[in-house]
């Protein structure tokens, strides 16, 4: 492009075509009058390729009217125009507006300064709008003043400068308002470029110290982390990551992740590197958090007396802690990897069960009722409570693992079956206690006929002989009561001075018959053995159900031996009895059920279980004890334990000595409700010379005492009474003033203390069943006493 130079003005011819015909300006060559002209017009001829061969859009105008006279290819190919229509414009047609106009008119008048005319706005022919440049120069363009125009599109060059200043505008908003630190330095952290102002907030120094001091951020730098960070900062060739704590001037300390990327030259070799510093305390603070949660959590899962354990889909135990573990029988180390069914075969369907219905389902499992048998305990049924839920990562459907709480309720599943036999035991017992309390009623009625009817038949007479089954029979239903009652421990003792021996060599004739043949019997008995205080009903019901078990035990034959013998003072002896079998023996598990009610290890349909629970009962209400030793092969030895006194002395027992004669002349009142006792016993008493007063209930005997025109001496009533019972009455008569003696019946009785609080009173108890005899010796003991 031509320029402006002092060489005078430019002398150039264009061809009417609009192809420049250029007359080169009067350069001192072209003036010397010395020059060939064919020299001087060469010289013309490369200005005029210059014109057009020019990268520049050139124009020439008219100086005077604007109008365009030569323009060149690279205009014509840039405005869109072709060469003829452009020869057609003037300058007005492509600037935008008439101050454009103005200023080339104004450069009009200045043809003769030459250089930079300005910028101003062109129109290209699609109405494209172009920003150039322009400089002009003045030529002569066929014996007239033109100007030569130079023109440089700009449009571009200021885009590209737009969008240089927008970029730098965007990237000063990001690095001076978010959090990350940008550095920009040389490998070696020797020059820094550039410093983002979150350097001050996060260092808590100045951007101008790393300026000054590429380094200085290093003395922020923990000294525990400094080191390690000297040494990658010292070659940065393959960029930098690193994480470390960095100390403000207050003292707050922050963790740094500092990321730094290498940059290449024009030949692939790094010579800088951009980094970010990002501050990740919050970070680090909850990493840490969750790195102490979750050693809580592992110290809870160590220390957790229940079992626990996380495993994986194929349930291979993950983790297991040492109370599972124990549980189990199998250490930790030998559970982890290990599936399920390789640990604990045994319980394994039934956990695995479950643990997969949580795994598909994703739901929790509560309270789910594990039974079985593992390493620990081998043959021994463990029951387990478990508390089954899924592991499930964010984003996911199905649970990745599973884990369980695992509590171990063997001994609570023990003591709840235990409450339920207590239970049932129980409610039996009330229905026993009442059925022996209606039985007992009908056994007096048939005890006293029985009784009444026997003196006026002859002894050798086949109705009396009828009469004596009769009475055996009423015995054998008093003896059934007796087991009832000690069964529902409602029973009231009758604690009399008993010769253990004797009682034994009366009943051998009968254990001989139980036990068979096949058995042999031994018994030795130890001689003058002190004598016991108890019930002779109830100490032959203790030896017939040992008998029982025993021989029960010797399906085969084999010996049964009891044994009588005592230890200890005279005054206060214990006296044991021993029945030992040769039979089968126990194992220790079937011994530690052995007096539970309902336990039997008999034959379905052979025993009820209540055996050895009732003389367990029987024992203890009589103060003694049982121990039991048996092992299997070797027979089984119950020994009992029972308190003894001297022959020649019984602290416990009153001696009753039978009146002399059974009649008596007094007044006697019956309060019954039965309606079958109250007229035998009214009857009974009549044949004995009694005057013997009757009453339903409570109620009535009181209005027949009150009433009653003579003294009524004793008073027998019945405990158990519709409207007012035996006590009530009791009470009653004694608030009148009056008063007189009492003696209590009953065949159900809760208070089994009751006979020793009456004889502190002067009052009698009388245990039904029982014979004419036994009352009318209870009657005149008590009104003689």
């Amino acid at each position: 492009m031509p320029k402006s130079s002092k060489m005078g003005e430019s002398h150039q011819k264009f061809a009417p075509s609009g192809a420049a015909i250029l007359e080169a300006p009067q350069h001192p060559v072209l003036r010397n009058p010395q020059v060939h002209p064919a020299a001087r017009n060469s010289l013309a001829d490369k200005y005029q390729i210059l014109f057009n061969e020019s990268s520049f859009c050139c124009l020439v105008y008219d100086a005077q009217t604007l109008s365009i006279v030569a323009v060149n290819d690279t205009a014509v190919q840039h405005y869109g125009y072709s060469r003829q229509e452009f020869l057609k414009k003037t300058m007005y047609d492509i600037c935008i507006s008439e101050e454009e106009s103005t200023s080339l008119i104004s450069m009009k008048n200045s043809l003769l300064k030459p250089g930079t005319a300005g910028r101003s706005v062109h129109r290209k022919k699609d109405d494209t709008l172009i920003e150039v440049e322009i400089i002009n120069q003045p030529v002569e363009f066929e014996g007239r003043k033109a100007m030569y125009a130079a023109v440089l599109d700009m449009t571009e060059r200021r885009r590209a400068e737009s969008e240089l200043k927008e970029s730098e505008e965007r990237f000063r908003q990001l690095a001076e308002n978010i959090q990350e630190v940008f550095w920009l330095s040389d490998l070696h952290a020797t020059q820094t470029f550039y410093i983002s102002p979150s350097y001050e907030h996060v260092w808590g120094r100045t951007c101008q110290s790393m300026y000054q001091d590429p380094k200085s951020f290093l003395e922020a730098i923990h000294p525990e982390d400094r080191p390690r960070v000297l040494a990658a900062v010292q070659n940065m060739t393959q960029g930098i990551h690193q994480e470390y704590r960095i100390i403000q001037p207050g003292g707050a300390i922050r963790w740094i992740l500092a990321r730094g990327f290498p940059i290449a030259d024009k030949d692939g070799k790094a010579y800088r590197i951009a980094g970010i510093a990002t501050d990740i305390t919050d970070r680090k603070l909850a990493e840490l958090e969750i790195k102490d949660r979750e050693a809580q959590l592992e110290a809870f899962f160590d220390a957790s007396p229940f079992g626990m354990v996380i495993m994986d889909q194929d349930l291979r135990y993950q983790k297991i802690n040492e109370p599972l573990a124990r549980m189990n029988g199998v250490s930790v180390r030998e559970h982890i990897g290990r599936h399920i069914r390789e640990v604990i075969p045994k319980v394994a369907p039934a956990v695995e069960g479950v643990f997969r219905k949580v795994l598909v389902t994703g739901r929790p499992l509560f309270n789910a009722e594990i039974r079985g048998e593992t390493p620990r305990q081998p043959g021994v049924e463990r029951v387990w409570m478990e508390y089954i839920f899924p592991f499930k990562n964010p984003g996911k459907i199905n649970p990745d693992a599973v884990g369980a709480i695992v509590v171990e309720i063997t001994d609570q599943k023990q003591l709840e079956e235990q409450l339920r036999q207590a239970q049932k035991t129980e409610a039996l017992g009330h229905l026993a206690g009442s059925v022996a309390h209606d039985f007992n009623n009908i056994l007096t009625v048939m005890k006293g006929y029985v009784d009444l009817i026997l003196p006026r038949l002859r002894s050798k007479d086949q109705s009396h002989e009828d009469l004596l089954e009769v009475k055996r029979a009423v015995q054998q239903g008093t003896n059934l009561t007796h087991q009832l009652l000690a069964f529902s421990r409602k029973e009231v003792l009758q604690p009399k001075s008993l010769d253990l021996n004797r009682i034994l060599k009366s009943m051998s004739n009968i254990i001989q018959h139980v036990i068979g043949e096949n058995i042999e019997l031994t018994c030795r008995l130890e001689p003058s053995l002190p004598l016991m205080q108890g019930d002779q009903g109830q100490v032959e019901q203790i030896v017939m159900n040992l008998v029982v078990n025993a021989r029960d035990a010797m399906p085969g034959g084999g010996r049964l031996t009891i044994e009588t013998s005592s230890r200890g003072p005279a005054t206060h002896a214990q006296i044991l009895l021993s029945v030992r079998d040769t039979g089968k023996g126990m194992e220790p598990a079937t011994l530690a059920h052995l007096f539970e009610p309902f336990f039997t290890t008999k034959p379905q349909g052979r025993g009820t279980g209540l055996g050895l629970n009732t003389v367990n009962e029987i024992v203890r209400q009589m103060g003694g004890r049982i121990e039991v030793k048996s092992e299997v092969g070797q027979g089984t030895t119950l020994l009992i334990e029972f308190a003894g006194f001297a022959r020649e002395v019984n602290p416990h027992v009153r001696r009753n000595h039978s009146p002399r004669s059974l009649t008596g002349t007094e007044t006697i009142l019956i309060a019954e409700d039965d309606s079958q006792i109250r007229p035998m016993l009214q009857r009974a008493l009549s044949q004995k010379g009694y005057i013997a007063l009757s009453a339903r209930e409570g109620g009535q005997a009181l209005a027949i005492f009150q009433h009653h025109p003579t003294r009524i001496d004793l008073i027998i009533t019945d405990m158990n009474m519709p409207r007012m019972g035996g006590e009530e009455l009791a009470s009653a008569v004694n608030r009148t003033g009056y008063k007189s003696k009492i003696l209590y019946m009953s065949g159900h009785t809760e208070n089994i203390g009751l006979k020793k609080k009456f004889l502190k009173h002067g009052t009698a108890f009388i245990q039904k069943p029982f014979s004419i005899n036994d009352l009318l010796t209870s009657v005149r003991q008590l009104l003689d006493s």
